[in-house]
């Protein structure tokens, strides 16, 4: 920033959103109170080196059965799954939603655990727990005496509360139930259910009762446009100010027709990180707007995830997309953010982009993002349900694509290096500048929100009065 004159420049704004970015897709998959030690609390920007090309991804052929994953069949298969560090021990685990193949009409929902065993850089997943994993009791929901057939397909594992660990949140296109006494009936559909995490970010419990359409949720706005189901979700912070929004997709047909189309909502997070408020969802969101007759709308969305996989600092949309064909087939959809990370406007769909699969079998798939391999960039995986439940007690794994996108940043050669210390610290931050003459300092939190903006006086900054 001597050279500018403390000048903040655009490459020092791609910068910082690119930072927020990372923050914001980490934070997705570890807990905030990990990412807090790793970062030591602050990360400070300081015009030095700066990244002046967005970076598009480039995945692998896709293998089949990566690093142990659940082998499925028709007794036991995946609707839908999520990456997260869920034990807080830096590695990935997977959570998922589990097809009822037994047609059990009594749990509200039914998840699958697999620990990550392994190490971050070496991922070894153990075996599958099913049933109540981690403490779920998943006949108990809170108000209700009886709660059953909630037929769910999505699921989002995230820390909506912020205390630091992570809860679940699952979807269900209906819900039955009632109480004894007084006598009351439930029958809705396009419901959320929250399972908080009671535990801590080491030692999970998901033994709370489920939380029915908590924060204010209220999908039933879906039901009013006739047969449209929530399928899955995504939690994102999409407009950039600090709490997760919930970006959706739908199914949705034609009453005596067989041609099923989808389109994406948002409900906007009106709260905080610790305390969400969500307001009434809005159809066709941010340019994601469905056409009648397009066929990059036909088809059956079963997942959608969020990522920043052309690396300019904003989140894309990736989702799986199934055609119930007379050659069934399914496609990746990638929706490229070409406005901000405060601002987001998607452009149309790219089918199968960077070298994507559709996948290796053609049927309704799942998808999901995450750095299995600990080498700094988001991997794929995908998962196949139908084929698990009619494989006829033949073994399904998922597939997984590695992320094989040369590690390439350039940075300005005119770049300073700056030190910092002691780090972490409760009062004050000193800078080891050599003959480096610093003219402004911009102080960012675990999020990347920016907290301090100042001039550094004596080579310090006193940074007590941080949260």
């Amino acid at each position: 920033m001597a050279e500018t004159n403390g000048q903040v420049t655009a490459d020092m704004q791609r910068l910082i959103q690119q930072v927020k970015a990372l923050v914001a897709e980490l934070s997705h998959v570890f807990s905030r109170a990990y990412l807090r030690r790793v970062l030591g609390g602050v990360a400070l920007v300081i015009g030095s080196a700066t990244s002046t090309e967005s970076m598009a991804q480039s995945f692998a052929p896709a293998i089949t059965n990566p690093f142990g994953a659940a082998e499925q069949n028709n007794q036991m298969a995946w609707i839908n799954f999520e990456l997260v560090d869920m034990d807080a021990d830096g590695d990935l685990d997977m959570m998922a939603v589990q097809f009822p193949t037994d047609y059990s009409y009594y749990n509200a929902v039914n998840l699958a655990f697999q620990e990550n065993t392994g190490i971050p850089e070496a991922a070894a997943f153990g075996p599958i727990q099913t049933g109540n994993p981690l403490g779920l009791n998943p006949l108990i929901v809170n108000g209700w005496d009886v709660v059953y057939s909630a037929g769910g397909l999505g699921i989002d594992v995230v820390d909506l509360d912020g205390d630091g660990d992570f809860d679940v949140i699952m979807g269900a296109r209906y819900i039955y139930g009632y109480n004894y006494s007084p006598y009351a009936y439930l029958n809705e559909s396009n419901v959320l259910f929250w399972m908080e995490n009671v535990g801590t970010p080491e030692v999970p419990q998901l033994s709370a009762p489920l939380e029915l359409n908590p924060f204010g949720f209220d999908l039933g706005a879906l039901s009013a446009e006739g047969e449209t189901y929530n399928y899955d979700y995504e939690f994102v912070d999409i407009d950039g100010d600090g709490d997760f929004d919930l970006i959706g997709t739908t199914l949705e047909y034609t009453e005596g027709s067989d041609v099923y189309f989808h389109r994406f909502f948002w409900c906007e997070n009106t709260g905080s990180a610790t305390s969400p408020a969500f307001a009434p969802l809005e159809m066709d969101p941010f340019g994601l707007v469905a056409e009648s007759g397009a066929m990059l709308n036909m088809g059956l969305s079963f997942s959608v995830e969020s990522a920043d996989l052309d690396g300019d600092g904003d989140m894309d949309l990736i989702q799986a997309v199934y055609f119930d064909a007379e050659t069934p087939y399914s496609e990746v959809h990638f929706f490229e953010n070409l406005g901000s990370s405060t601002e987001p406007n998607f452009e149309s769909a790219v089918v199968n982009p960077f070298g994507l699969q559709a996948g290796m079998s053609a049927g309704v798939r799942s998808v999901a993002f995450g750095d299995i391999d600990n080498d700094g960039d988001l991997d794929f995986f995908a998962n196949d349900f139908l084929t698990a439940i009619y494989s006829y007690g033949e073994s399904y794994t998922m597939e997984f694509q590695e992320n094989v996108t040369p590690a390439s940043i350039r940075h300005n050669t005119q770049s300073h290096s700056i030190g910092v210390y002691p780090n972490p610290t409760a009062e004050f931050i000193r800078l080891d500048m050599g003959s480096l003459k610093v003219l402004d300092v911009h102080v960012l939190d675990a999020q990347g929100k920016e907290v301090l903006h100042c001039n550094p006086q004596d080579r310090q900054l006193h940074v007590g009065h941080l949260p």
